[in-house]
């Protein structure tokens, strides 16, 4: 979610998917989990971290929308 400027998020954005290599994943489980809560909390959407074992140095980011619209980043 950085990069995009935290009131522009709020309300707008329902689930936000990020897939990325396990160690990353990994590391957000184990030593962001409280942050990502404070930022489903603050901004009203559900993050979910993936891990992709075939995925090095890549990651992708799905945005769905409040209003049912999906977005994709890599």
């Amino acid at each position: 979610l950085q990069g995009h400027p935290p009131k522009a998020l709020k309300g707008r954005h329902k689930t936000v998917a990020c897939r990325l290599p396990v160690g990353s994943a990994n590391y957000l489980f184990n030593t962001k989990k409280e942050d990502l809560l404070k930022m489903e909390k603050e901004f009203k959407v559900k993050i979910s971290v993936l891990s992709n074992p075939d995925a090095i140095n890549q990651y992708s980011l799905e945005i769905e929308k409040a209003a049912g619209d999906t977005a994709t980043a890599s």
